[in-house]
């Protein structure tokens, strides 16, 4: 008789390594515990140390792990010190926190992610008084069941610790709450050290909050510690932008491209009864219709402009950019990305005006850089109250393709002074365009980073 084959999970790093990050060589795979620390990944060494295990616990582990490999800095140390204006380990709680975040965007439960020590954890680091500590782990487990359970205990000790932590928390949560996963986890490299655009925007953000929350437990001029007041966090947490350095757009360099094929319509373009006319098309209308408005005549919409950003992260293909040319017949569509650190090169171009189209779609530069002179660029552009829609994620960046809040703000006041829709990608660019040429009409509409702008939400 034959023995039965015991089945055993084992994670296979190389199905979702980067091209070009680390290369064809095989991982060494180790075998841990379903407890906090006990499983990590090595990326810059390709090691990776994950339970065996057929539990939940196991899986989602393995899970996290490899959502490690798949989005994170290669070179963890040199991403981390690439912030050298926050605390590294704030970094490192930040990116377990992007970690989880995009595990459970991509349907996974995170609620197996504890171990059962987090409430006792959580009453040993108020009894110690470490806030700092709790802090960080805090920001770690944020949004998972493994923070409830920690903040019961940590609030066991110390009611106010509790409150403030649970701030922090929320304020995490409600940053990435929106956030596209495919922004979320861009592994696009920025421009300025090549370190993956999720975590040199993202994992930033997060950081900062945790700044926020440390910096609030800094001993006061004459060294003695401070009270943590919940209410204090919350109020910075909620309103702690702008920390960063302060970046600049490029300049806006139109490309001039060819537009050599003419399409017929325009976007609005609809027909309406009337009483007056030759060909009877609506004779139903005859008993139905006190006016008898039997006839029908076109009338033509507002027109309307289109700016695409077809930087790396968006993932615009070919075809993505035809499908929304082939719906905004008569519009004028505006593509921009910006070669990051590059000067003298175009980085804008119009794709179709007046009812001609390009023959070839202009293809993107790798990053943003010009988002907000290419807004300004679109507003001119418009005729009337056409509308306008922006096709983007939410991203705006700097001539170096690196994120500031300053440009967010700058694009969130355009935004909402123009009465902008934004829209994520193809699909809803699609969408939009039909409703509109169905008569229907778009409201201004923020998403991503630009729909927390203090322009936007004040408007």
């Amino acid at each position: 008789m034959s023995k039965a084959v015991k089945q055993v999970n084992v994670a296979m790093p190389e199905f979702v390594t980067r091209a070009g990050q680390h290369g064809s060589d095989t991982w060494e795979v180790q075998a841990g515990q379903a407890a906090r620390g006990e499983a990590w990944a090595d990326l810059d060494n390709k090691r990776i140390r994950v339970p065996y295990g057929q539990d939940a616990a196991s899986r989602i582990i393995r899970i996290h792990e490899l959502m490690h490999v798949r989005v994170s800095p290669f070179d963890i140390g040199t991403a981390v010190a690439s912030m050298d204006d926050i605390d590294p380990q704030a970094v490192i709680a930040a990116e377990e926190f992007r970690v989880n975040t995009l595990i459970s965007k991509a349907g996974f439960d995170t609620s197996d992610l504890r171990d059962g020590s987090e409430s006792t954890s959580g009453e040993r680091v108020a009894q110690r008084g470490d806030w700092n500590g709790a802090v960080l782990s805090i920001g770690a487990m944020a949004g998972t069941k493994a923070a409830a359970d920690f903040l019961r205990g940590v609030k066991k000790i110390d009611p106010e610790w509790g409150k403030a932590l649970r701030e922090i928390e929320k304020a995490m949560v409600k940053l990435v709450r929106k956030i596209h996963p495919r922004s979320l986890g861009d592994i696009t490299p920025t421009g300025e050290g090549g370190i993956a655009r999720g975590f040199e925007t993202w994992t930033r953000q997060i950081a900062e909050i945790l700044r926020v929350g440390l910096d609030a437990g800094e001993p006061s001029e004459d060294g003695e510690g401070k009270e943590i007041d919940a209410e204090e966090i919350k109020e910075k947490v909620r309103s702690g932008k702008g920390r960063g350095k302060r970046g600049e757009f490029a300049p806006l360099l139109l490309d001039r491209v060819p537009l050599t094929r003419r399409v017929s319509g325009q976007l609005g373009r609809k027909r309406v009864a009337t009483n007056v006319g030759r060909n009877p098309r609506r004779i139903n209308r005859m008993l139905v219709d006190p006016e008898r408005r039997v006839f029908d005549r076109a009338i033509k919409g507002k027109g309307g402009v289109v700016l695409i950003d077809q930087s790396g992260s968006m993932h615009l293909d070919e075809k993505d950019l035809w499908s929304i040319l082939e719906a905004a017949p008569g519009c004028t569509v505006i593509g921009y990305s910006h070669r990051p650190n590059s000067t003298g090169v175009p980085n804008t171009w119009v794709l179709a005006q007046d009812g001609k189209v390009c023959d070839r779609i202009h293809s993107g530069q790798g990053g943003n850089g010009v988002d907000g002179p290419a807004l300004e660029f679109a507003v001119k552009k418009r005729k009337k109250n056409e509308p306008i829609i922006w096709v983007c994620d939410g991203m705006v960046t700097d001539s170096h393709d690196s994120f500031h809040d300053n440009l967010a703000e700058d694009c969130g006041k355009i935004v909402a002074t123009q009465k902008i829709h934004m829209v994520n990608d193809a699909e809803e660019a699609v969408a939009a365009l039909v409703k509109v040429k169905r008569g229907g009409k778009l409201q201004p509409r923020a998403i991503g980073h630009i729909a927390r702008t203090d322009a936007w939400l004040r408007r």
